[in-house]
């Protein structure tokens, strides 16, 4: 179903469905706890398929949360000198989130209007800000960025403490409410 070409528009357009079935079929074929990762757009559909799922499933202890790298939750880009407005699920979102964000990403200014959304939502979020690195750091060639080459040799520890984390968290009992079409505007944070 999902042979589409990758675009932002496509990514913010897919339902979460696949995502459900997925956590579905992760709970069916296992006992491990479960956790979700996706980057930059491709959190839109991890979160409704979380919600999707929550709204069918009995509570579930073992999918403790998702790791977001550089998430990107905006809808579509608004017309010169509009700020952009959050997608819907950030505020209808519960489980709970650490965001992987690079000091140089391009979503690093509007981070402080996603919490809220997120922190809204009763998400119980956090943040690891990566100094002197940006966006696709991990998909960078080596030897470029020493910054970048650390912090993606860094990845696999830093999961492991983030699961920790995020598995100590109270689990939700069902979906957060899916509030109007427009949530937030996402105002930058000023630079220091």
């Amino acid at each position: 179903d999902y042979f589409l070409a990758r675009s932002s528009e496509n990514v913010r357009r897919l339902p979460g469905a696949g995502v459900a079935a997925l956590i579905d079929e992760a709970h069916g074929r296992s006992g491990k706890r479960i956790l979700l990762a996706a980057y930059d757009r491709m959190p839109l559909p991890l979160l409704r398929g979380v919600r999707q799922w929550q709204a069918t499933a009995e509570p579930e202890p073992r999918l403790i949360g998702a790791l977001l790298f550089y998430p990107n939750l905006f809808g579509p880009a608004p017309a010169a000198g509009r700020e952009p407005r959050l997608d819907p699920i950030t505020a209808a979102t519960n489980l709970p989130l650490f965001i992987y964000q690079p000091e140089r990403g391009a979503q690093r200014w509007r981070l402080g209007a996603l919490l809220q959304a997120l922190w809204g939502g009763g998400a119980p979020a956090y943040v690891w800000l990566l100094p002197e690195v940006r966006d696709w750091f991990f998909m960078h060639p080596p030897g470029e960025h020493p910054e970048e080459d650390r912090a993606s040799a860094a990845v696999a520890a830093n999961v492991l403490q983030v699961a920790r984390l995020l598995e100590a968290q109270p689990q939700p009992q069902g979906p957060a409410p899916l509030a109007a079409p427009e949530i937030a505007v996402a105002a930058p944070a000023r630079n220091p």
